[in-house]
């Protein structure tokens, strides 16, 4: 190769080297503008072949991108050391051991006395100074989160009341954690927060469970006083909230689910069952009304309300329908039984145009048409039948 060859050669691999160089420097933010001059500089005379002068300005973009890189470096380099001296004093506030990241800090802040290759060494510790630290930090954190969280929790326990049992027992151990933290014992702190927040979780869902059961079975008690309903559930309710206040949250739940599930089929049944009966107590007041005797509608109702108040809310409906039935066919019942009245009279008298003696006849329906006014249409009609079947067995 002839000598201007390897030359040509020489000032390439050179130049190139430059421009490695420059990129690198700039990837780390650096100012490069004037390394990049010269570096396009000793390009353009590559170009002309005036290899010494290229060589010259290649020489120059080097030196002023290692410059540049070196400020860069121990600018950086004296960032890390002011941010982790800021850390440190966060760390001694926290009380928090930083032994470990001060010595770190030595060795960034002693790599000033020398070059860029020292620079380098003390960019690694102070980098190792600020993971160590950092990592220190969110330890705290983590237990700060853990310990906030439970207090929360207990704190939504104490609303409802502060004599729960549970509630002084997690307050002593918060404390611990506590104490642990502020000695600055992270490990053991973050375990034993850990532990006691997953133990008030399980424990404030349990409770919210209890309590919401609690709160149903006292809504079922509600809502069967404003009926009368007459529902005795207060026992299950006063054992419910018993357990509650002992922490037994589990058992609380059991016992007040039971009480709401039993107790809700009754007044279910009660609701049911009412809502007959207040039809036919409408259909009653109604028939009276219209100035008709209610006497049996109004007992059949009755012994729907008393079935009512006994629970037994079966018979009750069944009667309620029947004491309906009989309200809603009260005048067509009163017309009925007038016209068997005025039959039997009618027989009567013809009879008495014979000359045969009628005296039971007319005191058997002088009876019907008292029971005719009284009301009770059921009789007036059985006795009047009665006469009529008399009547006709004797012709």
């Amino acid at each position: 190769m002839p000598v201007w060859g390897r030359k040509k050669q020489e000032t390439e691999e050179a130049l190139l080297s430059t421009k490695n160089l420059i990129i690198k420097v700039k990837k780390m933010g650096m100012d490069t503008q004037e390394a990049e001059k010269l570096y396009y500089q000793a390009k353009k005379a590559l170009r002309n072949r005036k290899y010494n002068m290229a060589l010259e300005g290649i020489e120059d973009a080097k030196k002023n991108a290692k410059i540049t890189y070196a400020k860069g470096i121990k600018a950086i380099l004296k960032l890390k050391i002011t941010r982790l001296e800021e850390i440190i004093k966060e760390l001694n506030i926290k009380n928090l051991d930083y032994t470990k990241i001060s010595e770190l800090l030595g060795e960034s802040k002693a790599s000033f006395r020398g070059g860029v290759r020292e620079y380098k060494d003390g960019l690694k510790a102070a980098r190792e100074g600020l993971r160590l630290a950092e990592s220190e930090l969110r330890k705290f954190d983590r237990v700060s989160g853990y310990l906030a969280s439970t207090r929360t929790l207990l704190r939504r326990i104490e609303e409802y009341s502060p004599e729960i049992a549970v509630v002084g027992v997690f307050k002593k151990k918060l404390k611990s954690c506590e104490n642990l933290q502020a000695q600055g014992k992270i490990e053991s702190a973050k375990k034993s927060a850990r532990k006691l927040n997953d133990e008030v979780k399980k424990s404030s869902a349990q409770f919210s469970k209890a309590r919401d059961a609690i709160e149903a079975l006292r809504k079922v008690i509600s809502d069967a006083d404003v009926l009368g309903a007459n529902i005795d559930a207060k026992s299950n309710l006063k054992e419910a909230e018993a357990l509650l206040f002992q922490g037994k949250f589990i058992s609380a739940s059991k016992i007040a689910n039971e009480g709401k599930d039993e107790f809700q089929v009754i007044l279910n049944g009660f609701k049911e069952a009412k809502y007959h009966v207040d039809i036919a107590s409408e259909k009653v007041s109604e028939a009276r009304n219209w100035g008709f005797s209610v006497k049996e509608a109004e007992s059949t109702l009755n012994s729907a309300k008393e079935a009512l108040k006994n629970h037994e809310f079966e018979m009750a409906i069944t009667l309620s329908k029947e004491s309906n039935e009989k309200a809603s066919n009260i005048r067509e019942r009163h017309k009925r039984s007038l016209e068997l009245i005025q039959q039997a009279k009618d027989e009567m008298e013809r009879i008495k145009a014979t000359g045969k003696d009628v005296s039971r006849i007319e005191d058997g329906i002088k009876e019907a048409e008292d029971e005719f006014y009284r009301g009770d249409y059921s009789a007036s009609e059985d006795k009047i039948n009665g006469i009529l079947k008399e009547i006709r067995d004797r012709e």
